[in-house]
């Protein structure tokens, strides 16, 4: 990022991965000013002195405030600190917006990671921001929808903008400014990062300088893949599949019945042929651990209700899953934990450690294993944090899990067998 000498940034979900240690490593190694309105780190002082709650920058003889928010709900599927507070983004940014005008910044970006929809609604609820440039959601907005534009409460045009995801595109807005600060003409579209977009020097040496070091480790080969491995977070995956396996072949002797992975963890697809540790690492890249615990049935198929909750909007909590068979309902309304009410799931079935299945005992206590960042509340699995019995979140890294299936079962065939359906 240093290289990219970026004019700002805002904080996303994942800088809050590792807590405060990760957050802080990260702030102190960054060149880039970091702005947010809407968290509180008051309580952190070595972290708070790194975000700033707006930027001016001179473009074009124009001052040009810059403002960051980021998603309220970030604690549930991050690690925050205890006492990082996640403000409402449009009560946060409002003050500040008209802060910014009262100084005379009369043109106002906003830093978003909130997604595209919450983008589009505080876009209409905002009086002074001209532009959101927006992340989270992972939307790709091209063609005529490029920039997606909302009439703003101050009724002025609010261009909202996002690139998709993993660097695949460069987003590219120009935008006109009449005398008052709105918006008169804009144009632009997304840049594909294609192998023909010139490379810059000095990064590209910093690049192969790294892979040149790095080799020995991310270019071990750990197996072959015949047919290509996609993920999903609305269905079932050849590679959801694959990783449950491996968690459940690694902790299955230990007693473990079932294995469970959120679909957000998975980060790449891979193709066929030689699978390095560089891919691997791409698609778990994480560093999650195999956590173990024990939890009753009726609790478990709440964990399975919870995975089906924001299917809609393509949620990382969406599971997949080994020692296990789920038939769910689209139509029925999502399961709140909470309220303790809706649900999808209409059947789960359990392998019987004897080839065959049997439907899920709500009485019986069952030992699951899971990824420790979803055993420990993330994505919002409440239920898993509150409900699992005698866990133990410290079991083997997910990265070595897969290493050692794929060594013992390469080559790999993977394919969807039926694991999650719809009812018919």
């Amino acid at each position: 990022m240093n290289l990219l000498d970026y004019d700002a940034m805002t904080l996303g979900n994942h800088e809050f991965d590792k807590g405060n240690e990760g957050m802080k490593k990260f702030l102190t190694g960054l060149d880039t000013p970091v702005v947010n309105t809407n968290i509180d780190f008051s309580r952190y002082p070595d972290i708070d002195g790194f975000i700033q709650p707006y930027l001016i920058k001179w473009v074009d003889g124009r001052r040009v405030g810059i403002v960051g928010s980021t998603l309220p709900s970030t604690p549930t599927i991050s690690s925050p600190a205890p006492g990082v507070v996640f403000n409402d983004v449009v009560d946060s940014v409002q003050p500040v917006v008209d802060e910014l005008e009262a100084m005379g910044v009369d043109v106002i970006i906003m830093l978003s990671h909130n997604g595209f929809m919450n983008d589009k609604e505080a876009a209409a609820s905002l009086d002074g921001v001209d532009i959101v440039v927006g992340g989270h959601s992972h939307t790709f907005i091209t063609g005529d929808d490029y920039p997606a534009v909302v009439e703003s409460a101050g009724e002025e045009p609010v261009l909202i903008v996002q690139a998709n995801e993993y660097n695949k595109y460069l987003g590219n807005l120009t935008v006109v400014f009449d005398e008052e600060g709105v918006a008169s003409s804009w144009w632009g579209s997304p840049i594909k990062m294609t192998a023909d977009v010139p490379s810059d020097s000095v990064i590209q040496s910093y690049v192969d300088a790294k892979n040149v070091e790095l080799a020995p480790f991310t270019g071990k080969v750990l197996g072959t893949v015949k047919s290509e491995l996609i993920r999903s977070r609305t269905e079932e995956s050849n590679i959801g599949n694959l990783i449950a396996d491996a968690m459940l072949e690694e902790v299955g002797p230990f007693g473990v019945q079932v294995a469970l992975t959120n679909a957000g963890g998975i980060r790449a697809d891979v193709g066929a042929g030689e699978l390095t540790m560089q891919g691997l690492m791409e698609v778990l890249p994480f560093g999650n651990l195999v956590a173990t615990f024990e939890i009753k049935g009726s609790d478990l198929w709440q964990v399975f209700d919870h995975g089906l909750s924001q299917v809609e909007e393509g949620a990382g909590r969406f599971l997949q899953m080994a020692g296990a068979k789920m038939v769910w309902d689209p139509s029925k309304p999502a399961f709140d934990y909470a309220a303790q009410t809706g649900g999808r799931v209409t059947e789960v079935m359990i392998a019987d450690g004897r080839g065959g299945w049997e439907p899920l005992d709500p009485n019986r206590i069952y030992k699951v294993a899971a990824n420790n960042y979803i055993r420990g509340g993330g994505d919002d699995f409440q239920v898993l944090k509150e409900k699992a019995i005698d866990p133990y979140d410290a079991g083997p890294l997910d990265l070595d899990v897969v290493t050692r299936f794929m060594k013992k079962h390469s080559p790999i065939d993977y394919e969807v067998e039926g694991r999650i359906t719809t009812v018919k």
